[in-house]
């Protein structure tokens, strides 16, 4: 099976139980999101911070369901997202420009530094890898899980995580090439 939820991507609509920091004037931005100067994005930020409390409520709730229904040790379980959203931080290579959202230039650390939670089946122990990691492998990891067999960590790569995708038509336009 496999769950897609859309919470965190715009519009950014967290229920009210989890839209601790959201505003009235920050979802009336939402409308306007790409006009919106540096002291606003901290609005949508705000309600990106619910959106994302919702998907942890809601895996939280469908975890919980698994467990009590006796599925959930039988399961090879992967939590990821396709990318982050930035909200203003200022550029690390020296522009002193701030990214918005995320462009086809995936460059920033607040864009591609996303999660990736992997709980294979009958899993006992716990382990934390602060290396990049990649999908590329995820038929192994899949392969593994139905094998029983957990011995390698398909999701550990060997370097180099490519860690950046620029579209070669805009690299070549001046107003989008940052670098």
């Amino acid at each position: 099976a496999c769950v897609n939820v859309m919470d965190c991507h715009d519009p950014y609509t967290p229920l009210p139980e989890h839209d601790e920091w959201g505003t009235k004037r920050g979802r009336e931005l939402q409308r306007r999101r790409r006009e919106c100067d540096a002291n606003e994005l901290g609005l949508l930020s705000d309600l990106y911070d619910g959106a994302l409390r919702q998907v942890d409520a809601n895996l939280g709730r469908l975890f919980e369901s698994m467990r009590s229904r006796g599925t959930l040790d039988d399961t090879l379980v992967v939590v990821t997202s396709d990318h982050g959203e930035a909200f203003g931080e200022l550029d690390h290579l020296g522009s002193n420009s701030r990214e918005r959202f995320h462009g086809p230039g995936l460059t920033r650390e607040e864009v591609l530094h996303v999660p990736l939670v992997v709980r294979y089946p009958q899993c006992t122990n716990s382990d934390r890898v602060n290396e990049p990691v990649s999908l590329t492998n995820f038929p192994d990891a899949v392969s593994a899980a139905l094998e029983g067999a957990s011995e390698s960590d398909p999701f550990v790569t060997d370097p180099p995580i490519l860690a950046s995708s620029i579209d070669e038509e805009l690299a070549e336009d001046p107003q989008h090439n940052r670098l």
